[in-house]
């Protein structure tokens, strides 16, 4: 096991996006983080409502028509065949909760799909790991404030684990590190 100490993950599309962005995936941190999800069968979060699978197939669909041979799609087919097919754990979202109420007067409403993730993660107390700088980690030029806010507003709706797990958001890098 890793040091994210999870079993389940939410993993935002951004941090897929930017694996093939050579600025963004500095050192291949992000393709070593996927391989290393495959090699711990950790499972991926998404949602009942289909909003989080839907987001995965739209904004994927080219990479995988278009440059099957490079590593990074190899990789990326790979994680989400494994995940997608053998290894997903659907969340029940209940869009009125409290969980849901808290993240949304936080996420900005037009982020529907941001929303679902966070949601995920912290349904199950689990981590996580998205690049969304401008939606769920920064406000404005405030680093890390609306990751605090996401953190602190919902905590008494969160789910507690007896196992030592606990919801967070972690970007690509910061996940890596845990590793």
């Amino acid at each position: 096991m890793n040091n994210l100490v999870s079993d389940w993950i939410a993993v935002d599309t951004n941090v897929i996006q930017h694996l093939m962005d050579p600025e963004k995936n500095t050192c291949c941190h992000i393709h070593k983080l996927l391989e290393r999800f495959i090699k711990d069968e950790i499972s991926l979060l998404v949602d009942d409502k289909q909003k989080i699978t839907s987001q995965y197939s739209v904004k994927l669909q080219e990479y995988f028509k278009n440059k099957q041979e490079r590593k990074e799609f190899k990789l990326l087919k790979s994680f989400f065949e494994y995940c997608l097919v053998n290894r997903k754990e659907e969340v029940p979202v209940n869009l009125s909760d409290n969980l849901m109420t808290a993240i949304n007067k936080i996420v900005p409403e037009h982020k529907g799909a941001d929303r679902f993730f966070v949601y995920v993660a912290f349904k199950k107390s689990r981590v996580l790991v998205t690049n969304d700088q401008k939606d769920i980690i920064d406000e404005g030029n405030k680093r890390g404030e609306r990751r605090k806010k996401l953190l602190k507003s919902t905590k008494k709706y969160r789910p507690s684990d007896k196992q030592g797990k606990k919801s967070d958001i972690l970007t690509s890098k910061e996940a890596y590190n845990k590793l």
